[in-house]
């Protein structure tokens, strides 16, 4: 059986705390608790660097194309857009760290060890619900990751030129390429605790510098907010938005990275509502300073005079690109280091040589479609959809879909005593001996399911089928059979209770003892056939039927909107930019210049 609660909390925690006790070692980190400039920038597993992590990772190179967004959608679907979608992200990566509890919990109850081993989500797919869950999960999880990977290097791209136009995008790109390869030797999200603050502060500036100089320059002559204008533009905005929300496909690896991962839960919700601050102000106020002109601008640097605010911007989303391109590619790491067998290495060099495969596709990828902006789209629609709002959902349901799985067992009443039997039975006296006659029906059954029994505990024993009833529904939440000449039990997939042929070394029915063997038989098969839940639905949705019905909702809504809709008027836009461009474009989205290195014209103010 699985724990919950506190219980669960210890179970995993357990390995946690020797792999940072033996990594901290490893570190020369003093064990008495001296500063340690090491740990402070290097080695991070607190509940404030999986914050940085989350919140840093959701908002990188997509606060440039927002504004793009809003002028596909118009003000209004923006700014709701942007909420709906942030909360429901929140909500499937609250489901994402339920199920990564509940298979870690699992494991670690048959024994298993996770030392110098990230858990990912592909794995947890296949610990709860089987090889082919692993597969859909692992081939929507890694090509997601890898076009993020690559929608970065566009983003590099793109920033760069509004600085350096001396170089084209492609040539940029080749230059930035080789640049994020470097994230080949950070072993783990353990170690992007410094780069996970820096990252955070460097987008909180460009948000607001966006939304300041906009302000500050007005709107430009003739501006028009026309808004949504065609069905194509309003669902690839919306796409972009989904895609926006929709990065938490590396949330099982912030999570194995804590110290305590079972406080993850809200940790994304805190961090989208930080996350608002930075993208409704930017992309709101640039929309309404230009416009339409922003739907052939999807950088909304393009639009901004240069200065040297702006310039410190390009630079720090630079940087940041770089830390995002760590974030999206070290899972990809993780994969093919455990394909091919590097997995457990403790060498970080011969890991980081045999990563350096995988930045090769990206850079190639980065290279042929140059579109940013619209690739961000289409990815959103194709791939965010299902891997972080429809799998999730789907797998949520699935797991406790029986209710064996949703039964919650709070640990062994304080008075009971386990030392005779596979779960607490006796009531353990002020005399410190057992007595038979102190339990009554109702303390032996909420003793079992560790609740507190209420009223007296000096009642008659049980003697009869009534109260054994009364027991194993305690146990099981409902009885399907329970017969006189049966003494042993299994619980069945629903949860159910049957019962099976009286064996002659049993207590004769009706007994106090033959009650006693019935429950100490079905909590052993309860203990070692059923999973419970190692989670109990949270507070603000405090019924399993209602999470059901959200991810009904979710997984309905995804697929009519985002995956159907959306992935029609994504792709529709994105091939209308090969056809204009063409593949491979060497410059895309450039503006004419008069010579290499001449400032951008600034728009003209209202």
């Amino acid at each position: 059986m699985v724990p919950a609660g506190d219980q669960a909390e210890e179970a995993i925690v357990a390995d946690a705390g020797k792999e940072e006790a033996e990594v901290r070692a490893a570190m020369g980190v003093e064990q008495d608790g001296k500063f340690s400039m090491t740990s402070l920038l290097w080695h991070g597993g607190s509940v404030w660097d999986a914050w940085f992590s989350c919140a840093s990772n959701q908002v990188a190179q997509v606060l440039l194309t927002l504004p793009y967004s809003f002028s596909q959608l118009g003000m209004l679907s923006g700014l709701l857009l942007q909420v709906f979608y942030g909360l429901m992200g929140s909500w499937t990566a609250y489901l994402i760290s339920v199920l990564y509890v509940e298979y870690r919990a699992r494991k670690e109850k048959e024994g298993v060890s996770f030392k110098n081993h990230v858990i990912q989500w592909f794995e947890v797919l296949d610990g709860l619900l089987g090889p082919y869950w692993k597969a859909a999960g692992l081939a929507f999880n890694c090509t997601f990751l890898l076009f993020g990977s690559v929608i970065q290097l566009i983003a590099c791209a793109s920033n760069i030129y509004y600085i350096n136009d001396r170089l084209d995008k492609r040539t940029w790109t080749y230059i930035f390429g080789a640049c994020c390869s470097t994230t080949v030797f950070i072993p783990s999200f353990h170690n992007y605790r410094i780069w996970s603050f820096l990252g955070l502060g460097m987008t909180t500036y460009t948000a607001w510098y966006l939304a300041i100089a906009a302000a500050v320059h007005g709107q430009v002559d003739g501006v028009t907010h026309s808004g949504p204008s065609k069905m194509v533009l309003y669902f690839t905005g919306a796409t972009n938005i989904l895609y926006t929300f929709g990065g938490h496909a590396v949330t099982v690896e912030i999570m194995h990275a804590m110290w305590k991962p079972q406080k993850f839960k809200y940790i994304y919700l805190v961090a989208t509502l930080y996350v608002f601050t930075l993208t409704l102000p930017s992309a709101s106020a640039m929309y309404w300073a230009f416009g339409d002109a922003l739907l052939t601008h999807s950088n909304a640097f393009s639009l901004l005079p240069r200065s040297g605010w702006r310039d410190a911007a390009v630079i720090l989303m630079l940087i940041h690109q770089f830390i995002t391109f760590g974030f999206a590619c070290t899972p990809l790491y993780f994969v093919w280091e455990k394909a091919i067998g590097m997995h457990g290495t403790r060498s970080v060099l011969a890991r980081a040589l045999a990563r350096l495969p995988i930045v090769v596709p990206i850079w190639f990828l980065a290279i042929i479609f140059p579109f940013f902006g619209p690739i961000n789209s289409a990815v959103g629609a194709l791939l965010v959809s299902f891997t972080v709002y429809i799998i999730p959902s789907l797998s949520h349901i699935l797991t406790y879909r029986s209710a064996s799985a949703r039964l919650i067992w709070n640990g062994p009443h304080k008075y009971c005593d386990q030392s005779k039997c596979s779960l607490p039975l006796w009531h353990q006296s002020t005399s410190a001996t057992r007595t038979n006659s102190a339990v009554t029906p109702r303390a032996l059954s909420l003793c079992c399911s560790g609740q507190t029994p209420t009223g007296s505990r000096s009642l008659v024993p049980p003697n009869n089928d009534g109260a054994a009833t009364r027991i194993g529904a305690g146990l099981f939440g409902r009885v399907r059979l329970l017969d006189r000449s049966a003494a042993t039990g299994m619980a069945g997939a629903d949860g159910s209770l049957s019962l099976f042929r009286l064996s002659p070394a049993v207590p004769a029915p009706g007994t106090y003892a033959w009650t006693v063997y019935l429950i100490t038989q079905l909590a052993g098969r309860r203990q070692h056939g059923v999973k419970n839940a190692a989670e109990k639905p949270p507070p603000f949705l405090p019924s399993w039927s209602g999470m059901f019905v959200v991810n009904v909702f979710v997984v309905a809504w995804v697929l009519v909107v985002g995956f159907g809709l959306g992935g029609w008027a994504s792709v529709t836009n994105f091939i209308k930019q090969i056809d204009t461009f063409g593949l491979f474009a060497k410059c895309y989205q450039c503006p004419p210049r008069a010579h290499a290195g001449a400032p951008l014209p600034a728009p003209p103010r209202h």
